[in-house]
């Protein structure tokens, strides 16, 4: 079974974790340039690339385009890039002329990723933000976007970095700022016995004194938007509000008719909130013990945004129109791009910071491990409307770039560790547990162009990369055979084909269409693309000095390669073993972690076998066609979280897919698209 949680990413939530974050006050002067702005804006929700030359990293002709009281203005903006190098913060000051510098670029030695993902909060004075951050690929798996995430304290003027010694949840609510300097920071722990409850632990941070430890309390269930009200934690669970005790103990505030999310801090005492209700998104307020209802648009128009000290922005392309005299007195609405990040006082929103090169962008080049991509920054004033484009590239510096201290924790209590012995003159693994070493000169890969990747895959779901690989293709040693000979493609019940678009999107969250190793360029050779367990490693704290190899220990190797990252039949131990309906061997093996075409047609009976699990137990989407799109819900859901067949002896049971990327999971906003 191929485990990760690649397709709410992919069709649910892709966003979520690469969204730009918030803004606040003043620092020292950054680095200078010459800013364009445009004139009149295009409508909020205009796509058009404005891409402004290289070196326009502030704003020309202030006192014209800003207005004359720039000099002394308080407003900051804060936003986030990611890429190979690290998870950049961006920063700029309206009284240096929107001159943007970067605060910190934050990354952890030891992972490879092509990019790091995050979120940011701005805390209450502006002076400083907590960050959450972590390798992309994190999201792929349930553990690590739990409780996997990297999280430090920014000081947005000196630049300082203070890394955290907890792992926290990749949740698009987390971190949670107040209208102070505390900040709630949450993971959700799953039981470690079969019955026992999950918890949530949530840690309290005084951004103010990062170096003391986070107050850290555990609650029952899963407890999430969590931020600091006053003394309080309060957070949403089920349909309702609840606080948070120091113990542990909650405590029921105010029910809903939903599952409260997008908790902001409203001010010292209050919390701002929305709900999702027949299609609508509901505006809610907390204060002195009662909910009050302000509102609503259609779903996914208008979202709360965060300013810094409790201010609250309700930013969307209409927004100004659509909540029109129902907004609570201290909000106030913007038009502008709903995911917007908003300035500490709402004068700037930046609507966009893009580089091209995300995993959802631009294909065409590798992203660079040395070297930050430059970030193209669309911004808007809000109350005159104007443009203001903006190009950056981020300064990479020693402070972000140390050892968390979370990375030093040993590992869990029992787990067995086994060093890898062997020939120190021997680059490669012969002690391995998955079938294909790494670092073996004469076990090459080929990497595909992203049109050769799209190529296989659109052959793949016809059943039509039946074509011979010669004997000795690309120096694999090997005789001569067939993609789908080997791995034909799997009839679907009630007929039809996996549409290509459901097929390539997988294949661009699980490896970004790559066969091999990210540092192969194309039409050209390197290491294998492995999964994060090739070495056996504990991904929630590693021992980067310690290599396991025992299939019987835990965490145990995981054996994912190449473009599909595919895991099942992939160990040595899986020889000569009948996994979905295929003899493995070592040709087999080695076919899937060299070949991108034979690994692309064992991806597919990887997705086909869920459509069929799935569809086989009743779970259909709409009327289960299977050339449209939104009817792969559930087989893409099992594809990353399992199946779990009913249980005839025990009818009353739990049974289906993972709760992982069940649309109900308020680690994920409500109002998120769909499809």
């Amino acid at each position: 079974m191929k485990r990760s949680i690649a397709a709410s990413v992919v069709l649910i939530c892709a966003a979520t974790l690469l969204t730009p974050s918030t803004a606040t006050a003043r620092p020292a002067p950054g680095t200078t340039g010459q800013a364009g702005a445009t004139g009149a804006a295009p409508p909020a929700d205009d796509d058009r690339p404005r891409r402004p030359p290289a070196g326009t990293d502030r704003v020309q002709e202030p006192d014209r385009r800003l207005g004359a009281g720039w000099r002394t203005s308080t407003d900051r903006v804060v936003t986030t890039s990611g890429d190979a190098t690290g998870f950049h913060l961006l920063v700029a000051d309206e009284d240096q002329a929107y001159a943007w510098r970067t605060a910190a670029t934050l990354a952890e030695p030891g992972f490879e990723t092509d990019q790091w993902i995050g979120q940011a909060c701005v805390t209450g004075s502006g002076r400083r933000a907590v960050v959450v951050y972590a390798p992309r690929t994190f999201t792929n798996r349930e553990l690590l976007m739990q409780r996997g995430g990297f999280a430090a304290v920014v000081d947005l003027a000196t630049g300082a970095v203070t890394k955290l010694s907890e792992r926290v949840s990749l949740a698009y609510h987390n971190p949670g700022c107040g209208s102070g300097e505390r900040v709630v920071l949450s993971r959700l722990e799953l039981p470690a016995r079969p019955g026992d409850p999950a918890r949530t632990w949530l840690g309290t941070v005084d951004a103010a004194r990062p170096d003391r430890p986070a107050r850290g309390r555990r609650a029952a269930g899963q407890v999430s938007s969590a931020l600091p009200v006053g003394d309080q934690v309060i957070g949403s669970k089920g349909n309702g509000l609840v606080r948070v005790g120091s113990g542990g103990r909650l405590t029921r505030l105010a029910p809903t008719a939903g599952a409260p999310f997008r908790l902001l801090a409203d001010g010292p005492d209050a919390v701002a909130f929305q709900l999702v209700r027949d299609g609508r998104t509901e505006f809610k307020r907390f204060a002195a013990g009662r909910v009050t209802d302000h509102g609503s648009v259609p779903m996914g128009e208008v979202k709360l945004r965060p300013g810094a000290g409790g201010r609250v922005f309700a930013v969307g392309s209409r927004a100004e129109a659509g909540t029109a005299g129902r907004l609570p007195r201290g909000w106030r609405a913007v038009d502008g791009v709903p995911d917007s990040d908003v300035s500490t006082t709402g004068a700037l929103l930046v609507q966009r910071a893009t580089t091209g090169r995300e995993a959802a962008g631009q294909l065409s080049d590798r992203p660079a491990s040395d070297r930050a991509e430059r970030v193209e920054l669309r911004t808007r004033r809000t109350r005159t409307a104007v443009a203001l484009d903006f190009s950056v590239e981020p300064r990479l510096s020693a402070a972000g770039l140390r050892s968390s201290p979370a990375l030093a924790v040993g590992p869990a209590a029992g787990a067995r560790r086994v060093a890898s012995v062997g020939n120190p003159d021997v680059p490669h693994d012969p002690d391995r547990a998955c079938a294909i070493s790494r670092n073996d000169p004469t076990m090459q890969v080929y990497q595909p162009t992203v049109a050769q990747m799209e190529w296989a895959a659109n052959l793949a779901i016809r059943n039509q990369l039946t074509f011979q690989r010669p004997a000795n293709w690309n120096n694999n040693g090997m005789a001569a055979y067939s993609p789908q000979g080997m791995f034909p493609s799997m009839p679907l019940l009630g007929g039809g084909y996996v549409p290509a678009q459901i097929f390539l999107g997988i294949l661009a969250q699980e490896s970004n269409l790559w066969q091999a190793s990210r540092h192969a360029v194309d039409v050209s050779v390197g290491n294998p693309l492995t999964s994060l367990g090739y070495y056996g490693l504990d991904l929630q704290n590693p021992d980067f000095n310690k290599i396991n190899f025992d299939e019987t220990a835990q965490p145990h190797p995981d054996c994912g390669y190449g473009a599909g990252q595919v895991t099942s039949g992939m160990r040595l131990s899986d020889r000569g073993k009948t996994i979905a309906g295929v003899v493995w061997d070592a040709t087999k093996q080695q076919a899937v972690a060299t070949d991108y075409a034979t690994n692309v047609a064992a991806g597919l009976r990887i997705l086909q076998d869920k459509w069929n699990q799935t569809r086989g137990a009743g779970l259909i989407a709409n009327g289960g066609d299977p050339k449209y799109l939104e009817n792969w819900w559930f087989a893409i859901w099992a594809y990353n979280t399992g199946f779990y067949a009913p249980n005839p002896q025990s009818p009353s049971e739990p049974w289906g897919v993972g709760w992982a990327n069940n649309p109900a999971n308020t680690d994920y906003p409500a109002d998120r698209k769909r499809s």
